[in-house]
């Protein structure tokens, strides 16, 4: 898996905006093959699984593993664990 950027709508305040990407095209050793591909995914996720995602990445970046104040991972499910997000995705092969 390569490189996530997650950001919100706030960026955007509805309107239709144009986003340009660069990103390095690394090269591989011949044993890789030709069959090595760069994927590029654009998803939307609801509001839930950004919350989440937040959160562990939250707790995963923490620089306190013992000791430090707990980090509550973002849940939607009353009386249980988890959350229920929606997600869709649009990959192109470059």
């Amino acid at each position: 898996m390569g490189t996530v950027v997650v950001f919100t709508d706030d960026l955007f305040n509805g309107e239709l905006k144009s986003i340009d990407i660069s990103f390095w095209n690394y090269s591989y050793p011949e044993e890789a093959g030709p069959e090595r591909q760069t994927i590029f995914q654009l998803s939307n996720i609801s509001e839930s699984y950004f919350l989440y995602k937040k959160s562990r990445s939250a707790n995963y970046n923490s620089d306190d593993f013992f000791g430090g104040e707990p980090i509550q991972i973002y849940t939607n499910i009353q009386n249980g664990l988890g959350v229920f997000v929606g997600k869709t995705t649009d990959e192109h092969l470059l």
